[in-house]
């Protein structure tokens, strides 16, 4: 069931160069970045622009055979990424200072030969990380955006040092940007504060993708097909973000579900996770191209969102994976996330284990037609082309302030 929606954003901003500086490889998981610079290169001119390899990533690549390809290329007319060579590295340590300075020079450079290549002039800095500041004043830019998709400071990933080094870069940022965009409406009261040229835009979703989950034609995958049991599933790119003792209470006392995890090329290890892993119904299943997920999404009957309750998850209000459960028409179990509870006429909220079995278990038994279509209809409301169409206008309005 799925409705005809418009699929090629109207853009105001065309004819533009638009250089993307972001932490991840085109080939990555893609997230908001892949989706919003592959529609606004539909009708300007974009530069996927990729950070530097860390030494440790260079020196762990050197046997690697799935080492992505360095240089410019082309992905699509008016799209083309380009990764730094492996030779000019980063490092977070302050003994290789020196060295970070030589090789960010020679990688700007680089970056301005490939622009060069491709005519581009003046372009739109496009910065999503806040340790990119430094690039800023760097080509020429007509203008600089700066779009914040997450609390960096708050990932719990790194030390209180760098969580302070980022809120210092980040501020920095803010003060130098043109504009800036925010996925929710927290972050985005917390970066007006900086700089007022501050807009909400939220995540969304492929909608025309992942609505396939419900076409009779989309196919199961064959790994799905063998599992045993009732199946609730889980996409997501991020493993720590995950609540595995909630999930390990709900599972370990239901062997008739089973869980799949779609995400990481490996499972996590350590701690809770070996338990959990451990158990005979839980499959973890590894990365799947965005083009896949449909059918995986088409083989779970109910979809989850088992957020730990971080700073970061509680002032993010827009998690892709949600629109694109919605978007698949399935049931929705997640943590209680605040900026989300207005959609609990197609999200259910549960908080410890008892409640998120009985979340799921209602699900099972209560999905319909009726409830597919309002899934759906709030991620029609929610699309990426609406998103970038949005982005576009705003851009291209403070391009015409400017002139």
């Amino acid at each position: 069931m799925t409705a005809s929606i418009k699929t090629e954003p109207g853009l105001a901003l065309q004819g533009e160069s638009i250089l993307s500086l972001q932490l991840e490889l085109w080939g990555d998981i893609w997230r908001n970045r892949h989706h919003i610079m592959s529609r606004l290169a539909r009708k300007n001119t974009v530069l996927f622009a990729s950070p530097p390899f860390y030494v440790r990533d260079v020196l762990q690549g050197i046997l690697s055979r799935n080492r992505p390809p360095t240089g410019l290329s082309k992905v699509a007319r008016g799209l083309y990424t380009y990764v730094p060579a492996r030779w000019l590295p980063y490092s977070y340590s302050n003994r290789y200072r020196k060295m970070n300075d030589i090789t960010r020079h020679v990688r700007i450079w680089q970056t301005k030969k490939a622009m060069n290549s491709l005519g581009m002039e003046k372009p739109i800095l496009y910065i999503w990380y806040p340790l990119l500041v430094d690039m800023v004043g760097e080509f020429n830019e007509s203008l600089v955006v700066y779009h914040c998709y997450d609390d960096y400071a708050s990932f719990t990933d790194q030390t209180e040092a760098e969580a302070r080094h980022i809120l210092a870069q980040e501020k920095r940022l803010l003060e130098r940007a043109d504009i800036v965009f925010a996925a929710s409406e927290e972050l985005c009261a917390r970066k007006r504060v900086v700089n007022s040229n501050t807009h909400l835009v939220r995540n969304a979703v492929d909608y025309q993708l992942f609505a396939r989950a419900q076409e009779a034609e989309t196919l199961v995958p064959a790994d799905v097909r063998r599992i045993p049991g009732r199946i609730i599933g889980c996409v997501s790119a991020k493993t720590h973000y995950v609540d595995v003792d909630v999930l390990y209470n709900v599972f370990a006392r239901r062997s008739d579900w089973s869980f799949v995890f779609i995400g990481n090329p490996e499972s996590p290890g350590g701690g809770p996770w070996e338990a959990f892993k451990k158990l005979p119904n839980v499959y973890f299943l590894g990365r799947r191209e965005l083009s896949e997920l449909p059918g995986y999404l088409k083989g779970f009957e109910v979809c989850l969102m088992p957020y730990l309750m971080t700073e970061g998850v509680l002032v993010a209000d827009s998690p892709l994976k949600m629109y694109e459960y919605l978007a698949g028409g399935k049931p929705v179990v997640s943590m209680p996330l605040p900026l989300i509870s207005h959609l609990n006429n197609v999200i259910t909220f549960a908080r410890d284990a008892n409640e998120w079995a009985a979340a799921i278990e209602n699900a099972l038994d209560e999905d319909s037609p009726e409830m597919i279509e309002q899934r759906q209809a709030v991620a029609r409301e929610n699309t990426w082309d609406q998103r970038v169409t949005l982005i576009s206008e705003l851009i291209a309005r403070e391009m015409e302030r400017r002139v």
